[in-house]
């Protein structure tokens, strides 16, 4: 039994017969809440354990009739299936006994494995981001902060601030429409107040829009400023308080990159958009130096392509070149882990599966000795961030829906003992950054085309 508040509790079992149950208990006299009764879960056959992330939802773990690990998020007030949810298997796991919340928007179920031992498995519970359609890029500017940025419905750049133990807006906080954008792809902050966002306004031109961090909201003064040399922004990065550099793609077919000023979103004083020959699109960029940053993207093969950048120009650095990365399809995601290492991820081509591979920060080659990891379990991999010199968290999805999984920052393998976390109900994870060395933030678009967030824990 679990009490989400002081005043309902939520009991589980089974019906006795072939179904697992659950009903709402009022505490003060151990009887069914007024009004309710016993609901059968469909899908379950006992259910052993439940908790509460939220005063509105639980998530009950048990077995089914195939005696394989079960879980069910379950509406407290009624015990009944939470509304567009049903019963799903763990694979790997035979009975569910116990299940605990760390967060609002990540659990932990424990009992028995399908080969007779101890199991415990991480469960995100993914939260619906009203307004939103999709959120495509998350920043986090403290522990307690992070900031998503989207699209919503009407085909409007959008953005929030959210806490990411909980995925609600802070007080007073809300979902901004970013007037004058038609999507934001990427977010950096650089530092604790600000943000800057960056994505297209529709006519195939690229943008970019200081933020406030706090609030979402473009920052007092500033305004959306118009790319020139770009069709649409996709990834950026801040290597100081003041300066970033952004890529994306341009009318002509070629890859960019281009230095922007952190405090106004223009291009930086004296520099312009640069073409970055031997690309069709780049999608993402990290920095390790105020004077270096690697850029990742794909050719017109298409392979996976990689580029050091110069931030201060947004040419590539001087004596480098794009290097093409054998056995990819594209690279839409990079970190990076130390002055001379990053982790890339992308996918093989049209039936996956996602990748990542280690880089040379300095030439963007394969790292010495390592290779491309192919992921089973998923289709691509949008994004990554490394929380931990060793350990990074990819976030993509699978041939069913949204997924993350834990890579190893030195070969881009799924360490041993750990898997592929499937995150139930979000439909693909296109975003993630992570506010601790424990904790990591994942955003996407829900099976309904909302936007979506979600905890994932690093071990």
């Amino acid at each position: 039994m679990t009490c989400p508040s002081a005043t309902l509790c939520l009991g589980v079992g089974d019906d006795g017969t072939t179904e697992g149950a659950a009903a709402p208990i009022d505490p003060s006299t151990g009887a069914l809440a007024s009004g309710q009764s016993v609901q059968d879960i469909t899908g379950t056959q006992v259910l052993y354990g439940a908790a509460c992330p939220s005063a509105a939802s639980c998530l009950a773990a048990g077995s089914n009739a195939s005696t394989v690990g079960t879980t069910v998020s379950l509406d407290p007030s009624t015990g009944e299936v939470a509304s567009g949810q049903s019963a799903q298997t763990i694979t790997g796991t035979g009975t569910l006994r116990g299940a605990a919340c760390s967060s609002a928007l990540l659990c932990m179920v424990v009992g028995q494995g399908s080969a007779s031992d101890g199991v415990a498995v991480q469960l995100p519970v993914p939260k619906a981001i009203a307004g939103s359609s999709v959120v495509y890029g998350v920043a986090c500017p403290s522990g307690t902060l992070c900031d998503v940025v989207g699209q919503n419905a009407s085909r409007e750049g959008v953005a929030a601030p959210l806490n990411p133990l909980t995925g609600a807006f802070p007080n007073g906080g809300s979902l901004r429409k970013i007037s004058g954008t038609f999507s934001l792809s990427a977010v950096a902050c650089p530092s604790a107040t600000l943000c800057l966002a960056v994505g297209g306004d529709g006519p195939e031109v690229g943008i970019a829009v200081r933020l406030d961090a706090a609030t979402g909201a473009v920052a007092s003064g500033e305004s959306v400023q118009h790319i020139k040399g770009t069709a649409e922004l996709t990834g950026v990065a801040c290597p100081s308080a003041s300066a970033c550099v952004a890529v994306g793609f341009n009318n002509g077919g070629a890859g960019v990159a281009v230095p922007l000023s952190a405090t106004t979103g223009k291009i930086a004083s004296g520099q312009s958009a640069k073409a970055i020959t031997g690309t069709v699109g780049l999608d993402g960029v990290a920095c390790v130096s105020s004077s270096l940053c690697l850029a990742v993207g794909s050719n017109d093969t298409p392979e996976g392509v990689s580029a050091p950048v110069d931030p201060v120009t947004g040419a590539v650095a001087s004596g480098q070149s794009v290097q093409v990365i054998s056995g990819t399809f594209q690279l839409n995601g990079v970190s990076c882990v130390s002055a001379t290492g990053c982790l890339a991820v992308g996918y093989h081509g049209a039936t996956g599966p996602g990748q990542a591979v280690p880089l040379d920060a300095a030439t963007g080659a394969i790292a010495a000795g390592q290779s491309v990891q192919d992921i089973t379990g998923t289709f691509e991999f949008f994004g990554v961030a490394c929380p931990q010199a060793a350990q990074c968290a990819g976030a993509g999805d699978t041939d069913s829906g949204g997924a993350a999984a834990p890579l190893n920052a030195g070969t881009g393998a799924v360490p041993a003992g750990q898997s592929v976390q499937d995150i139930t109900v979000s439909g693909l994870l296109s975003g993630v950054a992570c506010p601790s060395a424990a904790l990591c933030f994942v955003a996407g678009v829900n099976g309904s085309s909302g936007g979506t967030v979600a905890d994932v824990g690093v071990p």
